[in-house]
């Protein structure tokens, strides 16, 4: 699939930006594919971090739940998250699909919610 920003959500806000604070992604969606990201902010290996799971994460660990269970578990220190890219819902927005794939999401996304705390 060419690359195509036009297809994303994009959200330009510093509040976005936990730091290493506590917060939560919550998100309710529908696919029938295993794959593509569906809300991302920064990108792997960029100055900043990243964040691209639904996700509760505290100073140590890191859970996913999907539908009311728990899925994943992490208990290391995530380090600090602050960048200047746009939130993205839908894919990667810096992505040229020859070095970088855009793995943009294939299907339904209802409501996004993003806080402060666990």
């Amino acid at each position: 699939m060419p690359v195509n920003p036009g297809r994303l959500v994009q959200v330009d806000d510093e509040q976005l930006n936990p730091g290493v604070r506590d917060y939560s992604v919550k998100l309710r969606f529908r696919t029938s594919r295993a794959f593509g990201n569906v809300i991302q902010k920064g990108q792997s290996g960029a100055k900043g971090g990243c964040f691209k799971v639904l996700c509760r994460r505290t100073a140590d660990r890191v859970v996913m739940t999907i539908d009311g269970s728990k899925t994943r578990r992490a208990f290391d220190p995530t380090g600090n998250i602050s960048n200047d890219v746009r939130l993205t819902i839908g894919g990667k927005l810096h992505c040229n699909q020859i070095t970088t794939g855009c793995d943009y999401f294939d299907g339904d996304i209802d409501r996004v919610v993003i806080k402060a705390g666990g």
